[in-house]
């Protein structure tokens, strides 16, 4: 079928995981198999209306309305249509120039129908003059006591990103936290990166390698010098409850608003308001996409209630042996990287620091095909400087590109020419069937060309990596550096006895007994190719002891230099993703994949979220609106509140009701007039001790629990521990009269913490059947440690 060369492309149809059609083949030759599929983007023109024309006639063409963002409000978006063309009409026929009441008046009309509970609070009049006001236009609206109510807020917010610039200006604007009581908490590790100025407008050029709490907060009371702020760098985590964020601390906040980035952070701060029953605004963007979720305590559910499935990873198994898209060799040059000038060239680095200790850790740790393969790297790393000399010679940069161009050799030509020795081409699988079939492709090795430009970049990127591993200077003259790499012999290629994981399943039983070779030259790299020990498990032994005792031999190595790096992708000349990039695109090049340049090869290495300074600022302006109704939320309702979804790109808008909470009901009980049923996100008692209360006592929480539910507790547990089993007499009579500080410490052998939450299992006193009972939260038990 080679006629299908010189076809214009082709629209298909999927028919299949890895099959499709492609219309009338009848004046095509017979199809053998093999070939690649290039997707190729047809340009598709798209008429817009003028603006003269959508003001007249807004709804959009082939739709019967308006869209409907919220289904709860049929008829809004007609009705906010007239009443925002009806105020431009009017700013238009003053030449810009509107009172402050005619202002307030329309406003008032675009809004009586979407907030019908603020309808009283809108007739309010201000008793002193609201231009003066940064947040005048809220105070026309709401009134005076609705602002103050804004102004003594506490507001928590967690990440000081995009989210959090956005969130943190809107907060200073709005007037919250710029009053008598109020308190504004921002918190972030990190510093300010090059990467981050594109869509995090709070800083400047000159911020970078600043802390971005701190210049973010500074950037806030320059728009409202009013806002109390407190800019913090502690990273929110169980690490930092009993330092920087107490007890106390989330006890006095009003609002806590997450601007974080990753699941597990946002997880743990929701238990912390789950804990201490604290509202929660939870957001996040990915493009043109943006969502919003109100979690109000005892009303809604909780974040960690409806959390999104994590997202599918790439198999092992097709990033070393059988990638198919550029992205999966952008992936395994990223780890490559990892392997070789981070991990290996930090467990020499431990091993230069004191050789007695690190073999002893080594022996100590995995099978012993493990431990041999670890030693043999960290023999490899010390032979590079001149370990038979004393003191040990330093190596020079042609031993770096030497290193480089032997990288080269096994990473693109020895590993691939092994995976096609034990595949060949024509390598047929049981049931008949090619093994060079899709998905996989079937690769090429490539033989090093110093004249090649693409090989002469990855020599440049890795002998300057190696070069800074051993603390030389670099060297960026491209011609000296392939003058260098011309000189280095190539190996002639021997077949070794290998083991091929070619499944997920198969690489976690190879993981038992060996390692996965991450970052070794001369076995195949990131366990592509596992090498097989031959010989006997005495023999392996003796290897073992022979390189220990090499490696124990060396004199002087706290004189070796080995500098570990971390991948950094914003600085341009570290030759970080020069690396990667030149590594995915020959790994690209071994199986036939169509490269890409170098942007995406940062985006996709350096793991940078696709953000778009619009959808943050759209959706940073609806946690606004969220929060407003959060901090006067006294009376509100849950179908006051709106999760919001959101795609630009469509445009689709949703806005929902969030869900209540979870309800767990006794089924012993389930057929009676009132079932006992809780949220068991929510914790339905919050009980206060005192570590410096004698009387607080393990009796005191049972007998509390047992008068309030009229039940008997069989077992009051902590975490995984007993605290209390009433089916055991030395329970009763050793553990019930114990302070429970006392008692924590003495079952987990650690210092209590503030806040304990604790399960507890019980049957009711009247017809001894099980019931159900929340979490426990008791406040107050273990004290901060600073």
């Amino acid at each position: 079928m080679t006629e299908i060369n010189a076809a214009p492309p082709q629209k298909i149809k999927l028919h299949g995981r890895h099959a499709f059609l492609i219309g009338d083949t009848r004046g095509y030759g017979a199809y053998s198999g093999g070939g690649i599929v290039k997707q190729v983007k047809a340009p598709k023109d798209i008429a817009f209306r003028s603006w003269e024309e959508c003001v007249l006639h807004p709804v959009a063409q082939g739709e019967s309305m308006m869209v409907v963002a919220d289904l709860g409000k049929f008829g809004r978006p007609p009705q906010l249509h007239f009443a925002f063309m009806a105020l431009l009409s009017l700013l238009d026929e003053r030449q810009g120039q509107l009172s402050w009441t005619m202002l307030c008046a329309s406003l008032r009309v675009a809004s009586r129908p979407s907030l019908p509970s603020l309808a009283a609070s809108l007739l309010k009049k201000s008793s002193s003059s609201p231009e003066n006001w940064p947040s005048a236009d809220q105070v026309g609206l709401w009134g005076e006591t609705f602002q103050a109510v804004l102004s003594a807020a506490k507001v928590f917010i967690v990440g000081a990103g995009a989210l959090g610039c956005e969130l943190l200006k809107g907060m200073a604007l709005m007037g919250v936290a710029c009053g008598e009581g109020g308190a504004l908490t921002i918190t972030d590790m990190d510093r300010i990166e090059v990467s981050n100025l594109n869509r995090q407008f709070l800083f400047r050029r000159e911020h970078v390698g600043q802390s971005k709490s701190t210049t973010a907060a500074a950037a806030a009371l320059a728009m409202n010098p009013k806002l109390k702020v407190e800019a913090l760098e502690a990273r929110v985590g169980p690490e930092t409850e009993g330092v920087t964020f107490t007890e106390s601390f989330w006890m006095r906040q009003d609002l806590m608003i997450n601007a974080l980035d990753n699941i597990q952070a946002r997880q743990y701060v929701d238990s912390r308001c789950v804990v201490f029953t604290k509202p929660l605004l939870e957001s996040g963007t990915l493009g043109t996409k943006a969502n919003v979720q109100v979690v109000v305590p005892h009303l809604t559910q909780c974040y960690s209630d409806s959390i999104d499935p994590p997202e599918e990873s790439i198999p092992l198994c097709t990033l070393r042996h059988f990638p198919h898209t550029v992205e999966h060799t952008i992936e395994w040059s990223r780890d490559a990287f990892q392997g070789i000038f981070t991990d290996k060239i930090s467990e020499a680095r431990q091993f230069a620091a004191d050789p007695t200790a690190f073999i002893e850790t080594v022996l100590s740790e995995g099978g012993q095909s493990q431990q041999l393969q670890r030693l043999e790297q960290v023999l490899e790393s010390v032979s590079t400087y001149g370990i038979t000399s004393m003191p040990p010679s330093a190596p020079s940069f042609a031993d770096c590109v030497k290193r480089s161009v032997l990288l080269f050799n096994e990473l693109f030509r020895v590993q691939i020419l092994q995976l096609l020795a034990a595949f060949p081409l024509d390598h047929r699988i049981s049931t008949g069937a090619l093994f060079w079939s899709a998905p996989k492709r079937p690769p090429k090795a490539i033989e090093f060309n110093p004249q090649d430009e693409l090989h002469i970049q990855f020599i440049v990127a890795a002998a300057n990596l190696f070069a800074n591993a051993f603390g030389l200077p670099q060297e960026r003259d491209v011609e000296k550096v392939r003058a260098l790499a011309a000189e280095v012999p190539i190996p002639e290629f021997e077949q070794r006895k290998v083991q091929i994981v070619l499944d997920d399943a198969e690489e976690q039983q190879a993981d038992t007994s060996s390692s996965s070779g991450a970052g070794n030259e001369q076995q195949p790299m990131l366990g592509t190719l596992q090498a097989e020990v031959d010989q006997n498990l005495e023999d392996e032994t003796a290897r073992l002891c022979d390189i220990k005792q090499k490696l124990l031999n060396i004199k002087g190595t706290s004189s070796l230099v080995f500098v570990p790096v971390s991948f950094e992708k914003d600085v341009e000349d570290n030759f970080h993703v020069a690396f990667v990039h030149a590594a995915a695109m020959l790994r690209a090049a071994n199986y036939s994949i169509e490269g890409c340049d170098k942007h995406k090869t940062k985006l996709i290495a350096g793991r940078i979220i696709p953000a778009i300074a619009t959808t943050t600022a759209m959706i940073t302006g609806l946690v606004c609106l969220e929060a407003i109704k959060v901090l006067s939320r006294e009376g509100r309702k849950l179908e006051d509140y709106k999760n919001a979804f959101i795609n630009l790109a469509l445009p689709l808008w949703l806005f929902s009701e969030p869900m209540p909470p979870l309800k767990s009901v006794d089924k012993a009980n389930a057929d009676s007039p009132s079932p006992l049923s809780f949220p068991p996100s929510w914790p339905s008692r919050r009980l206060k001790g005192s570590r410096r209360d004698p009387n607080c006592r393990l009796k005191d929480v049972v007998d509390y629990l047992e008068e309030q539910f009229d039940v008997n507790v069989d077992i009051l547990s902590f975490g995984n521990f007993c605290l209390f089993n009433g089916f055991l007499p030395q329970h009763k009579q050793g553990r019930l009269n114990k302070p429970l500080t006392e008692l924590i410490e003495e079952i987990t052998h650690k210092p209590p913490p503030q806040t304990v939450l604790m399960e507890c299992s019980c049957h009711s006193k009247e017809d001894s059947v099980d019931i159900l009972l929340p979490s426990i939260a008791l406040l107050n038990v273990g004290q901060p440690t600073a």
